[in-house]
């Protein structure tokens, strides 16, 4: 995985990992973000930490949303 120089004050290399690895089955987005919160509160990381993260994993195709179709 190869970042941006300016990135890497930014992304969370262990959130990333750990997001790959929870996000490889589906799992609904507020979920993963509360996983990600438990799995690295010693971090005391926010909300907004790793939806950042999240959203930069999205952005680079790196996980992807599966919206759940519902018979009408």
């Amino acid at each position: 995985m190869k970042f941006y120089r300016g990135m890497r004050s930014v992304l969370l290399l262990p959130v990333i990992q750990e997001g790959l690895k929870l996000a490889s089955q589906p799992i609904p987005f507020e979920k993963l973000v509360e996983r990600l919160i438990e799995r690295f509160k010693r971090y005391s990381p926010s909300k907004e930490d790793i939806r950042y993260q999240l959203m930069w994993m999205l952005k680079h195709d790196m996980i992807e949303i599966h919206r759940e179709v519902k018979d009408k």
